[in-house]
């Protein structure tokens, strides 16, 4: 006798009530499995567009040399609400419930395991769908360099043939990243539109722009918030500047 394994049973063993039994069961569950709609049976990930970005090895000779590639080291992370909260209020800019989340870190390192920099991949509503961006931060969390995914219309052309800007945004930290956009961060400051070259650019150009700042400055605040510490740890971001000494601050040492 032939012994079922991982309750496979040969189908000349059944019964013919129990082999239409079966046909009727399984008939079932092809019907229910049609019928069924796909939201029920497995819920979307409604954060993957800002957590990751499965070609981000591609994104990479944008900002390097192939050759210099020894390795891509991934380190996935988590931004609870309480650090939503904290980034939001550092930053005063609204951040969506659905926009933080689950989110990637990318490290792309030479053949003796140093760092080149850090690769964020991020997104934000904007006015015509989402906006996608691939921002390279240096060991700093500073803007190294950016590069658009999507931006629906004629603003990724605009925005990729703006050689200027790019170097107007680079070595940029968050707090010079927030001074360029006004107090609810939704237009360009005074600040932003001298610093980013853009006195003659339109009111459309310059909301461009407000995307490419807004999501670069969440980068950098997300990167510190959920793995500063560790990137640290590993060297991959250079030690916190040290603490200004007591005299400086005017506090009394004990």
């Amino acid at each position: 006798m032939e012994i079922p394994i991982l309750g496979r049973f040969p189908h000349q063993a059944l019964r013919p009530g129990v082999r239409a039994v079966t046909r009727i069961g399984l008939a079932f569950l092809c019907a229910l499995a049609v019928t069924v709609p796909a939201t029920a049976l497995q819920q979307p990930d409604r954060t993957s567009p800002f957590c990751s970005y499965r070609s981000y090895k591609r994104l990479l000779p944008r900002f390097l040399p192939v050759d210099s590639i020894a390795d891509v080291r991934v380190f996935p992370g988590r931004i609870s609400a309480a650090q939503r909260g904290e980034i939001s209020r550092d930053l005063a800019l609204g951040i969506g419930r659905s926009e933080l989340g689950r989110h990637m870190l990318y490290v792309p390192v030479d053949a003796k395991g140093k760092a080149h920099g850090l690769l964020r991949i991020h997104s934000e509503p904007g006015d015509h769908g989402l906006v996608f961006m691939a921002v390279f931060l240096d060991r700093d969390l500073r803007v190294s360099d950016y590069s658009v995914i999507q931006y629906r219309g004629r603003a990724k052309a605009w925005l990729q043939g703006r050689g200027d800007l790019g170097r107007r945004v680079r070595g940029a930290d968050s707090k010079t990243l927030r001074s360029w956009l006004d107090a609810t961060g939704g237009v360009l400051s005074p600040t932003g539109i001298a610093a980013l070259g853009l006195a003659e650019s339109s009111t459309a150009e310059r909301r461009i722009v407000v995307h490419l700042v807004r999501i670069a400055a969440k980068a950098i605040a997300t990167t510190e918030r959920a793995w500063g510490t560790r990137m640290r740890a590993l060297g991959y971001l250079a030690p916190r500047p040290p603490v200004e000494e007591a005299e400086e601050t005017g506090c009394e040492q004990e």
